[in-house]
Parts: C-alpha cells; structure tokens; sequence
C-alpha cells in the first residue's frame, strides 16, 4: 500500500464529526457517504437502499429534523436493528438522533424514514472502499466544488479518487437533494497505471445536484459512495469564456468529449502473467540487489507506468525501510512506443503499450540505502539518515540481519497492487547485500 493510500485509509478510519445539518465540510475523505437525504416526512414509510460492501469497521446513522421524524434500521436479512446489542450505540438529542453500529455485516440494508416535518438522513460509513476529493479544472488552475458555482449545461472537466485497489467496477451519476437520480456522467480512467484516479466531463444540470458513485467492489458486493456537498448551479448570461465562474480548460473538455462515456465500467487492470526472481550481482560477482522478471498483458491501448515496488514480507516493529527496494535500472521487449530504444527504461517513464502484447520487463533493484554513482559506476551507502538515537541501531539490525527472507512486490496498474501483491521466490539475506557493497570498496555517501 503506498503512502497516500495509508493516510486516506487512516484517515477513513477516524470518526466523523457531523454539523447539526448532519452534512460535513466538503471533501473530507473522514465522511464517506452512502447516502444524504433531505426531504419531508409522512405517515407512508420512506425505505432508503443501503449497500454495504465488504470492509466496513463503523457505520453512523443520523437523522436531524424538525418534526417528528423517526427512524428504524433494518439489517441484510430484513430485521430491526436491535438498539440494546454490545456494538450498537444510541445519542438523542433535540432534533437529532445518532446511531453507532460497529462491524456491520455486508448486505443490502434499508432504512425506513416516517412520521412528519422536515429531515436529512445521512449514512456515514468508515472502512477501506473510499471516493474523495472532487477537483474541478479550470483555466486559471484546480479548485474543490465547494468554491464554485457551475454553469448550468456548461461541459467541466472534473477529477475524483477512489480506492482502485478495492473496486472492482464503478459508476457515476448526478442526484438530487431528495437522493433521487438526475442523469448519468460521462467519466473515465485517468489511464491504465492509475487505478484510483477518474476523470469526468460534468454537465450540470438547472438545480442543485450532488455526485453518486456506485458498483461493485473487489468481493462482488454492492456500494455506494455520495459526494455530500450539494453543487450549486446558475444560468450564466454572460459568454462563457469571459465569466470567471467558467473559465474551463477547453483543451480537457475536448479530449474528455472523445474518451469519456457513460455507464457502469470495469477498472483497467493489467495483467501480470508471469515473474521470477534472481540475486542481482555485480561485474565482480558481489550479490548487490534484486533481479525481476515479469510479463505484463495490458487491457487495453494506452499510456502506462508499470513500475515495482519491493519491500520486505513481514516486517518486523521499527522497520526503516532502508532495505526497501528500489529500481536502478530497467528494460523492456518488444520495445512499446514513446521510448527512446537507446535509453534505460527507468522508474517513472511512460509509454503507450499495446493490448493483447505480452512485454517482458527485466528490473534490477537496489536498497533505498544504496547510491550508484553512474560517472565512477561505484555504490556508495547513504547510512545518516539512519544515525538517529534509536533508529542507527534498527537500521544496522536490518542490513546485517542473518535471516532469509522473501520479498513482496506490485506492480502499478496491474492485478498486482494493492492488497493482491506478489511474492518472490527466492529468499534472500540482507546480511549478503551489505557484505556484498563492503566488499565493493563502498564507503559512506558524500
């Protein structure tokens, strides 16, 4: 899991805290809705659809009116929720009720909403499925929804993230406030090494509108994600190109109107067909680092970056993530467009590759604590950063460790990121590596 990925993940995890209109400041990856309802109440039940996928630690359900709205929560197999049960918490305040449910079980779950007045529901959950962060292109730079105004029927080129590594499939569509559809959104992936990544063509339509997006994740349960702020729209009557709320960048509008569609989608995955491992050695026969082999089968014809990363199965507590990998050098057969045949693949680069085309990538890693200087084509080690009171002892308790052990690597973009990583072969000792440097004369890097 990559870093930003751990933070959002941490940050799902931390209890939300809802405003007394039960809707949060707007792109806050905390609150991750399934639903925001705002409407009136009857003495005809209103049944709202919640699905929970696989993955979900808390949910809060949160009803605010000014009536006499009341709630009754019924579980996957149709039952009341029993309010008395260990993982169940209960807050009623004036005008407010809140529910707590720990570790819910994946299903389809309703709420029922009766009796009169005005309410909004809201159901918040917190897991490992999240869609965040709506940014909105412009001309002038990137903004969040909240800060702006859309023109009604106005084409903006719009960018969400989602957990990519977790869905399986995705859909995105415009609701309005009483949580009823509006119209479809066309939308597409950024590109094939990026699967949490989206970006859409918005049209906005005369009223308020919030996003939905829904599908089905990794295990074939449903969900559903709300975008809560509640996008505001005018008419503009002025030209588009001179009103500053509008101001769109033409050029991702167009390329947006040729790509993007409509529609439930399948997430871009490439497929990693085959890998092996090797001790990398140096021209004196020194074991310096790790030599991977993989094939990848891509999807589709695009542009990608398919990258490994490589680090340590089952790190020990205090890890530095020194003896983490990293790629030195790299090549690529059948040589995919974009790259010049002359340089080294290397980490980063992009090039369009060709569906139904098996390449064949050989990268050869080094230690994060390792630098090959390329004009001597010496190594030396970058030890300070290690020489901290409490980590100079961890990290010389890694690179010298007698322990044979295995490697986890992913690939960006492929089958194998996420939480289905690979596993090398082979086992190596970190002990041989840091020998191996020594007895390549490497000293400390300057």
């Amino acid at each position: 899991m990559t870093w930003w990925r751990a933070l959002v993940l941490l940050a799902a995890l931390a209890l939300p805290t809802v405003l007394a209109t039960g809707v949060m400041a707007q792109d806050d990856p905390n609150g991750q809705y399934l639903t925001i309802v705002t409407d009136e109440a009857t003495s005809q039940p209103r049944e709202i659809d919640l699905p929970l996928e696989v993955g979900i630690l808390r949910m809060q359900f949160i009803l605010t009116h000014s009536g006499e709205a009341r709630m009754t929560i019924l579980n996957s197999v149709g039952r009341p929720l029993d309010l008395t049960e260990p993982n169940v918490a209960v807050t009623d305040t004036p005008g407010k009720r809140s529910i707590l449910l720990w570790d819910p079980r994946p299903g389809l779950w309703r709420v029922r909403i009766e009796g009169s007045g005005s309410y909004t529901f809201a159901a918040v959950a917190q897991g490992e499925l999240y869609v965040c962060c709506a940014q909105i292109f412009t001309r002038n730079g990137i903004s969040t929804l909240e800060r702006m105004r859309l023109a009604v029927g106005v084409a903006q080129p719009v960018q969400i993230f989602a957990s990519g590594y977790s869905i399986d499939t995705l859909n995105i569509e415009m609701i309005d406030e009483r949580g009823r559809p509006i119209g479809p959104v066309k939308f597409r992936q950024t590109d094939g090494s990026n699967l949490s990544a989206y970006m859409l063509l918005l049209e906005p339509p005369p009223q308020p509108f919030r996003l939905m997006v829904s599908g089905r994740d990794l295990n074939g349960r449903d969900y559903r994600r709300i975008l809560y702020y509640l996008i505001q729209t005018y008419s503009p009557n002025q030209p588009v190109d001179s009103d500053p709320q509008t101001a769109r960048n033409l050029q991702q509008v167009e390329d947006l109107e040729r790509t993007a569609t409509t529609g439930e989608k399948r997430i871009l995955r490439a497929r990693v067909v085959r890998w092996v491992d090797e001790p990398w050695l140096s021209e004196k026969g020194n074991p310096v680092g790790i030599r991977l082999r993989y094939t990848i089968n891509f999807p589709t014809t695009s542009s990608y970056t398919p990258m490994p990363q490589i680090y340590p199965d089952r790190v020990g507590y205090g890890y530095t993530g020194a003896t983490g990998m990293r790629v030195h050098h790299a090549t690529v057969s059948p040589q995919p467009a974009g790259i010049n045949p002359a340089l080294s693949w290397s980490y980063g680069s992009r090039a369009t590759f060709t569906a139904g085309v098996d390449y064949e990538f050989v990268v050869e890693m080094l230690p994060n604590y390792v630098i090959f200087n390329e004009s001597t084509k010496s190594f030396c080690l970058q030890s300070r950063p290690y020489t901290q009171t409490g980590l100079k002892e961890r990290f010389e308790r890694e690179v010298e460790s007698l322990q044979r052990i295995r490697f986890r690597f992913s690939v960006s973009g492929t089958d194998l990121e996420g939480r289905s990583t690979g596993v090398t072969e082979k086992s190596y000792v970190l002990r041989d590596l840091h020998q191996g440097y020594l007895r390549e004369g490497a000293i400390e890097c300057r």
